[in-house]
């Protein structure tokens, strides 16, 4: 399976496109780190992922505490719905700021 494409969109803005899952998230986050802008902030849109499970969730509370250490904060822009779902039901919604696309 193809890892996820990361476009950086602007300082601050990524984009990330394609499956979020146990086959995939390795690769990514070896790859890729969350890159604070210069205040500190992070807009990850997420409306193109294709797909996601556990595993892209994790991936995501890592970035989150990555950030938060940093003193920084990330906001994830269109979720899908699959992974709305996987929040509420671990009940960490909580540790997420989530924003319509």
């Amino acid at each position: 399976m193809q890892p996820p494409s990361v476009t950086r969109l602007a300082p601050g803005h990524l984009e990330i496109r394609g499956p979020l899952t146990f086959a995939t998230v390795a690769t990514l986050y070896r790859r890729e780190s969350a890159p604070l802008a210069d205040d500190g902030r992070l807009r990850i849109d997420l409306q193109h992922v294709t797909r996601a499970d556990s595993a892209g969730l994790a991936l995501m509370l890592e970035w989150q505490r990555t950030a938060r250490l940093a003193g920084g904060r990330i906001e994830f822009v269109g979720m899908p719905e699959q992974l709305r779902a996987l929040i509420k039901v671990i009940g960490v919604a909580h540790l997420f700021s989530v924003a319509e696309a």
